[in-house]
């Protein structure tokens, strides 16, 4: 069987994010994502998921900034020595230099600090993922398990699959590495996803194609599909040059017509909600 956790990325990022998740919510297929704690717009997602229990908000880990003209940093340190910050104060753009540069020390000191944030704001955290999957590497994999574990919340971890993202990027001897941390959440009883589904950003036009073409697309098992919705308007096109999609995901997520594309798929949805009280029963 098909199951599915439709997921919204990058809550917190821009009022546009929070304002388009609200709306999602309300729809009513899906009330799961995480937030950017490091963001400016954290505190009012922090608000709406106080006032709106029912959501399922984890905590995007965040350790890049990748925009020009909205951007942010650590909320841990200062110090220059962590490496998780570039000439101007904020985090790498990319992945690739965040990984470079970073102290893992550092950075496990921020992604904790991350969680305890969003737990201080009354968010009540039913999971962790990665955003742009800086986590994910090799250096920081096994500090992200780590971190699932201690918090008794679900982290998004797939089974290693070479050929599939975010994996690909990396060789054998660092697949090695990550594999090891996959075996310590799997020994934890930590849920581990089948596969992962997301439609390109950059590919903004017929959106709702896109994703009916992506339900076909999954495997049996238990999938992620992240998406990243946002509102339409002037804060969202300064922001973001792949605005366009985004708007589209908040569309899709909204249309009648995708709801019955889920109900023709026959695939079960679920949420991180579930997964972390069925994991908290266990353990």
């Amino acid at each position: 069987m098909k199951t599915i956790v439709f997921h919204a990325d990058d809550l917190g990022m821009c009022h546009a994010a929070n304002t388009a998740f609200a709306k999602i919510a309300a729809y009513g297929i899906t009330r799961c994502g995480s937030v950017m704690v490091p963001c400016p717009w954290f505190p009012e997602l922090a608000s709406l998921a106080r006032e709106n229990p029912a959501w399922d908000i984890g905590v995007h880990l965040t350790l890049t900034s990748e925009w020009n003209s909205c951007r942010w940093g650590p909320i841990s340190t200062q110090n220059t020595a962590s490496g998780m910050m570039d000439s101007e104060g904020y985090f790498w753009r990319s992945t690739a230099d965040a990984i470079k540069h970073v102290d893992p020390v550092f950075a496990r000191a921020e992604m904790r600090a991350q969680i305890d944030r969003a737990l201080a704001a009354g968010i009540d955290v039913t999971h962790l993922d990665s955003h742009m999957g800086t986590a994910f590497s090799p250096v920081l994999m096994q500090t992200y398990v780590d971190l699932a574990i201690e918090y008794r919340v679900p982290a998004f971890i797939t089974h290693i699959v070479e050929s599939a993202w975010p994996f690909s990027q990396y060789g054998a001897e660092r697949t090695a590495a990550m594999r090891a941390a996959v075996t310590t959440a799997q020994q934890a009883g930590l849920p581990i996803f089948s596969g992962m589904g997301y439609e390109p950003l950059d590919e903004p036009d017929n959106r709702l194609e896109q994703y009916v073409s992506g339900l076909a697309a999954t495997t049996d098992g238990l999938t992620h599909f992240l998406y990243h919705p946002a509102m339409a308007g002037d804060e969202l096109t300064a922001i973001a040059p792949d605005h366009e999609a985004r708007e589209g995901d908040l569309a899709v997520f909204t249309d009648p017509n995708f709801q019955i594309a889920l109900q023709k798929a026959g695939v079960s949805l679920t949420g991180y909600r579930e997964l972390r009280d069925a994991y908290r029963a266990r353990t």
